[in-house]
């Protein structure tokens, strides 16, 4: 899982790592092996699972690295981030919306300190250099994030964000965004490319079945190794861009 980040994302030695999110989600566990594997510390509180308050699970530390569900982050964002964003803070939130829109992380400044990221001290957030969000197949699709909510994130806490889409048959991810992927759009942001452990493939419902939708297919993944389950993503639309360069497409 820690090469699926880029090279100056990576996990090192000197990172402090928290998960929020429970171990028994394969994503986080897989995370977090990967930092003991880079000689990273971990830290734990008795606060973690898919839904918990932001807040609360990181307060008493400073992690350069948090692990957290997309049903969390959701949460937060609806209840203290959306609030906040006054006249004076859209305007902030403006301009540093066309800096990512351009491809580079925008800098800290009064407008963005002004809208603040609610209860979360400066503590937890002091070192923060990077978040992973995962958002699970299985799970209620309202509580995929939005691409306006990672900006937000990224704006208001000034860190970077990997967003990945994750099921209990795959180890780690199906997919995940690169961290330095600001692109937006409208609706729910999508989840970046397979990871490299990962095949994705079109399959066809089978005709003979009775299925209403045979002409629609389904996505198929397998892993590339011999401990893994194949399963389908159903209802996921996946858009590929150019079929040969896989870094270009997302499903969505």
């Amino acid at each position: 899982m820690g090469s699926s980040l880029p090279r100056n994302e990576q996990l090192k030695s000197s990172d402090l790592v928290l998960s929020i999110d429970s171990l028994a989600h394969s994503y986080t566990l897989c995370f977090v092996l990967a930092a003991l594997y880079s000689n990273a510390s971990i830290a734990f509180n008795s606060v973690a699972g898919e839904i918990v308050d932001f807040a609360l699970a990181t307060t008493g530390v400073s992690p350069t690295i948090i692990i957290a569900s997309s049903h969390t982050m959701s949460d937060y964002h609806a209840q203290y981030m959306g609030p906040q964003l006054n006249p004076l803070v859209k305007l902030g939130r403006f301009f540093q919306t066309r800096a990512l829109e351009s491809g580079r992380m925008p800098s800290s400044n009064i407008l963005s300190a002004l809208g603040g990221s609610g209860p979360v001290s400066e503590q937890a957030l002091k070192n923060l250099r990077l978040i992973l969000v995962s958002h699970r197949a299985e799970g209620d699709r309202n509580n995929q994030l939005t691409s306006d909510q990672l900006t937000d994130f990224r704006i208001m806490t000034g860190v970077r964000l990997a967003y990945a889409l994750t099921t209990g048959k795959v180890a780690g991810a199906v997919c995940q965004t690169n961290p330095y992927d600001y692109r937006g759009q409208r609706g729910f942001s999508h989840f970046g490319p397979p990871l490299n452990s990962v095949e994705v493939k079109l399959v066809d419902y089978d005709e003979k079945s009775g299925n209403e939708k045979a002409i629609e297919g389904k996505v198929r993944t397998d892993h590339k190794n011999n401990y893994a389950t194949p399963f389908s993503l159903e209802g996921i639309l996946i858009i590929v861009i150019d079929p040969h360069i896989w870094t270009r497409c997302g499903i969505w």
